[in-house]
């Protein structure tokens, strides 16, 4: 609880104020001077006051002394004093004052000369660490307009300025010589700043901004530079202007030279690029645009794919949004290079090698692709045990409204006598696979071939008959559609996944002469005695037939049945030689 006292004889004066671990303050004079002491003893309870968010760990104590006169009419007309002490402490960076300060204030303007700041690291039991020293000359209009005449001069630790940075931190040796004239409303610099080796983390857990060097010129309202480096994710050469109006920025352009920079895009895509980009905006950035160079690019995530999966396309769920950033509304107009085998996919399924170019349009939030990437020579695919070489392969860019590219990729694979080539066309949502094979088979068996190894035989309708399958167009475009239905399934749940079938056939259904649906029967050998064979037709759920098949003995089995009517059934066979 704060506490006052006071006592008043004539002219004689003596007031103390405190507030218990905050401040204190006294006042003790007769006539015309009285003598005035402050002591802080938290600045961290005025940082409100200070425009300090509460957040920054700022906090110390400072003290001062002063005498003020009073002329004819009782009125303050000036004060002398000295600032005594001063420990601002931020983290593990402290700001001092080596001696005492003095200051003057007259006429309605407060100055100051030579006030210097030393700032030190605290390093535990090994003492201080010193981080430089700044000298600090200047006056400042207490009334009116404000006028402003300062200049500094030395070196000081930047993590001193986190408190200003809204939620930044900033760490490092800065060397100034600058002056500031105008109004604290709207101060004009001029001089020189020189930053070595800074480090910026522009949010907590953001990648920080390391090695930060060279110097920006102050002129009246430009900020410039022609010789910054930094490393983030690689490194980075920064030249150009920001304009001020008083404390704000009111624009900037900025060229930045890309060298080995380092991203994700999304994960299992890791790349490496070069180039130039040129940012423009106000206070924000608001566009960018220039040329890029992919010196290497990897696409190493393996992937959960069956040869169904990859000519029946997949549609997966949206999963989540990306977390917004504050740069999601930039503009982009940036061209992408992609060199002969600068991109490489490299992950379970694929060995292969791309280039390209792509233009990278719409903003940083919702960025739209134009162009093409072309698969190299030598390319190959591995899917279910099978080895197809990739003979071409191409993804284009072409809508103007949404990234939906069409792409095209044509692989072959030989499988026993039979040399098969496989092709995949359209968009992710429109997707037409293409089988074709030398000696010449109709396409449902291709994919029989593909999916087990084995020439299948296939039934009119039961599991237990034997009949050609139909080369009618009508079941092949059938055949295609169940491939993709089920390679969507496949690609959602790993239960209903192709697992080196023994066998898969399809085969047509008719009501009358009708061509109604294909049924789908798959086969899989548990064991060398159990076998289990599951047979469905595509347009319902119903009319499922199971069988199970139990090796009792060579000559013996046992049979259990459920049929399309839902009746189940159980049999003992057993083989026998006529003599």
């Amino acid at each position: 609880m704060a506490s006052l006292r006071l006592a008043l004889d004539g002219e004689d004066l003596e007031a103390e104020v405190e507030s218990p671990g905050a401040v204190r303050g006294t006042v003790a004079g007769k006539g015309s001077e009285y003598n005035v002491g402050l002591e802080v003893r938290s600045i961290a309870a005025y940082s409100a006051l200070l425009g300090i968010p509460s957040t920054t760990a700022l906090d110390g104590t400072a003290a001062l002394e002063a005498v003020f006169s009073r002329d004819s009419e009782g009125n303050v007309a000036s004060a002398r004093g000295r600032f005594l002490s001063l420990a601002a402490v931020v983290g593990p960076h402290t700001v001092s004052l080596p001696a005492p300060a003095a200051f003057r204030w007259a006429g309605g303007q407060l100055s100051w000369d030579n006030v210097r700041l030393a700032a030190y690291r605290a390093v535990g039991s090994a003492g201080p660490l010193p981080e430089g020293e700044l000298a600090l000359t200047g006056s400042l209009e207490t009334g009116g307009a404000g006028t402003l005449q300062a200049r500094a001069v030395g070196t000081i630790e930047a993590a001193l300025l986190t408190p200003f940075l809204d939620g930044a931190t900033l760490e490092g040796r800065m060397g100034v010589a600058a002056s500031a004239s105008g109004t604290v409303e709207r101060p004009v610099f001029e001089g020189r700043v020189n930053l070595d080796g800074l480090e910026l983390v522009p949010s907590p857990g953001a990648t920080p901004i390391e090695g930060i060097t060279g110097s920006l010129q102050l002129t009246p309202g430009r900020i410039s530079t022609d010789d910054l480096s930094m490393r983030w994710n690689g490194n980075l050469g920064v030249a150009g202007v920001l304009t001020l109006d008083g404390l704000r920025m009111s624009g900037m352009r900025l060229n930045v030279h890309l060298d080995d920079l380092r991203s994700e895009p999304f994960p299992g895509l890791r790349t490496t690029m070069a180039g130039d980009l040129v940012l423009l905006g106000d206070s924000e950035v608001r566009s960018a645009r220039g040329e890029l160079r992919m010196t290497r690019g990897i696409y190493a995530e393996d992937l959960d794919l069956s040869i169904q999966a990859l000519l029946g396309g997949r549609r997966g769920s949206a999963g989540s949004l990306p977390e917004a950033t504050r740069f999601d509304d930039v503009a982009l107009e940036v061209r992408i290079a992609i060199p002969q085998g600068a991109f490489e996919v490299r992950n379970n399924v694929a060995r292969m090698r791309g280039s390209g170019d792509l233009t990278v349009r719409g903003t940083f939030g919702r960025p739209l692709l134009l162009g093409s990437i072309e698969a190299g020579e030598g390319g190959r695919l591995e899917l279910r045990g099978l080895r197809y070489d990739v003979t071409k392969g191409k993804v284009v860019f072409a809508n103007p409204a949404k990234n939906d590219p069409y792409f095209e990729l044509e692989a072959r694979t030989q499988v026993k006598e039979y040399a098969i080539t496989l092709g995949v066309s359209g968009t992710a949502s429109r997707v037409v696979p293409r089988f074709s094979s030398y000696p010449q088979l109709p396409e449902a068996q291709i994919v029989s071939i593909l999916a087990t190894g084995e020439i299948p035989t296939t039934s009119a309708g039961s599991i237990g008959s034997v009949s050609p399958v139909s080369t009618d167009q009508d079941i092949v475009a059938a055949a295609r559609e169940l491939i993709a239905g089920l390679a969507t399934d496949a690609a959602a749940s790993r239960t209903k996944e192709f697992l080196r079938l023994d066998r898969l056939q399809i085969d047509p259904v008719f009501i009358g002469s009708t061509f109604d649906a294909p049924r789908l029967t798959v086969a899989k050998r548990l064991s060398s005695d159990l076998t289990v064979t599951y047979s469905y037709k595509a347009s319902t759920d119903q009319e499922q037939v199971l069988l199970v098949e139990y090796q009792i003995s060579p000559s013996a089995f046992v049979q259990f049945l459920r049929d399309e009517n839902g009746v189940y059934s159980a049999e003992v066979k057993i083989r026998q030689r006529l003599r």
